[in-house]
């Protein structure tokens, strides 16, 4: 449906469906990479990452306490567990879910964050929606911390570590 501009009753056009994905740009452009659960996962899931870096750095560029959750992105890209682990963000937490029967699956998803208030990094796991892990730790140990967490989920670990 065709909205009014202002005052002005003349309608907007309705873009032509065809080229419509050419002239989407800015956040919506970045949007449509992005994979909904139950797509099928990527042999090297590493280009999501780099655009969730992309985008998580553009989000707290201005918000230093934010930093370890960036300097985590880049660990999971240098150590190569980007290829096996799937990404996304809500508001300034991290999102990292394990992809299962090679399909995008979000019931197995690691929450990481950072509280602003206690100025230490949470991490939290949720299988079906249930908190089956969670800690906390400094911001200068989120690396050590994932890879902790790495070390005591065979399942994770094999995802990050074996492509």
């Amino acid at each position: 449906m065709a909205e009014s501009r202002g005052g002005s009753f003349a309608p907007i056009p309705e873009p032509d469906a065809p080229n419509l994905r050419h002239r989407v740009s800015g956040i919506l452009a970045t949007m449509n990479s992005h994979l909904t659960e139950g797509d099928q996962v990527p042999v090297d899931l590493s280009p999501n990452w780099i655009e969730t870096n992309t985008h998580y750095r553009a989000l707290t560029e201005n918000k230093a306490g934010y930093r370890c959750i960036r300097w985590l992105i880049e660990h999971i890209l240098d150590a190569g567990y980007s290829k096996g682990l799937s990404p996304g963000t809500s508001m300034y937490s991290l999102l990292i879910s394990l992809p299962q029967d090679g399909k995008v699956d979000y019931s197995n998803t690691l929450r990481i964050g950072y509280d602003e208030l206690t100025q230490v990094a949470e991490f939290k796991l949720k299988v079906n929606k249930a908190i089956v892990w969670e800690t906390t730790c400094q911001p200068s140990e989120v690396i050590d911390t994932l890879e902790h967490f790495l070390n005591e989920h065979p399942d994770w670990s094999r995802a990050a570590r074996s492509k």
